[in-house]
């Protein structure tokens, strides 16, 4: 069952940062998740669900059984950070779900997102991303979401430096 996040959802949420974090293809190895910082974020999203201006934040989680498996977070920005108030995009955050969630509840969860977007009247568009930090295959992910509507925009780089 997809559903609003609660406050008490927190630490859950947080514990499913540590483990995508831990599933990177890239990230996975180097350091660990600032969970204090993760709580901190989510706790504010919560709090901003809902909120239709610049700031705004939406916070969905999958339920399986009683146990939070999954969750989605995105946000509201102007275009470029300066564009008019009142237009916005919907950026994602994180979508995540572990293994123990069931299949159709990642849909389900960018679904709760992309309506949650659209009835705003100030959001142009819902910008999600597939990307090898999150996905190791993101090839897929990403023809999900052109099946879902969703275009090509463009490619996102990465040069590693030595550290």
């Amino acid at each position: 069952m997809i559903r609003k996040a609660k406050a008490t959802d927190t630490p859950r949420i947080a514990e499913l940062i540590e483990e995508a974090y831990a599933r990177s293809p890239a990230y996975a190895g180097l350091g660990s998740v600032d969970t204090v910082r993760a709580k901190k974020i989510v706790v504010q999203a919560i709090q901003r669900h809902g909120q239709m201006g610049e700031g705004g934040w939406c916070v969905f989680v999958a339920d399986t059984l009683g146990q939070v498996e999954g969750f989605a977070a995105a946000y509201l920005t102007r275009v470029y950070d300066i564009g008019p108030a009142d237009l916005l995009l919907a950026l994602d955050w994180m979508i995540y779900k572990s293994a123990r969630c069931p299949a159709t509840d990642g849909a389900q969860l960018l679904l709760a997102v992309e309506r949650w977007a659209e009835k705003n009247p100030k959001v142009l568009e819902h910008q999600p991303t597939a990307v090898d930090t999150v996905a190791e295959d993101w090839k897929r992910l990403a023809g999900f979401y052109e099946r879902r509507g969703y275009q090509l925009m463009g490619a996102v780089f990465r040069r590693r430096f030595a550290r």
